[in-house]
């Protein structure tokens, strides 16, 4: 099945709208098993041409979430020094390049 969103973190307004499809679909479980089915049929699909595969709406920016809190973020040079003044200011320590 697809991958899924933790919603316990989640603001209160998404909160309530997901618990509401949720109760829509028959519950979590029927809701989960249903977004999951349509998912795997997007998935199963062949793409149109000149596209290696289906890809649905956020799959990319959660890869990228993912592979930044595994390997860290890669910042371009020159974010780091207009932040510097701030961050001394607030006492947030600027984390070293790997």
């Amino acid at each position: 099945m697809s991958e899924t969103a933790d919603i316990r973190y989640a603001p209160d307004t998404l909160r309530r709208f997901a618990k509401n499809l949720f109760a829509a679909a028959g519950g979590r479980d029927d809701f989960l098993r249903q977004t999951g089915w349509l998912a795997d049929t997007c998935h199963d699909n062949p793409p149109r041409p000149g596209v290696e595969r289906v890809r649905l709406p956020g799959e990319s920016g959660l890869a990228h979430k993912r592979a930044a809190l595994a390997d860290g973020l890669r910042l371009f040079p020159g974010i780091i020094e207009p932040l510097r003044d701030h961050a001394e200011r607030l006492g947030v320590p600027i984390p070293s390049a790997l």
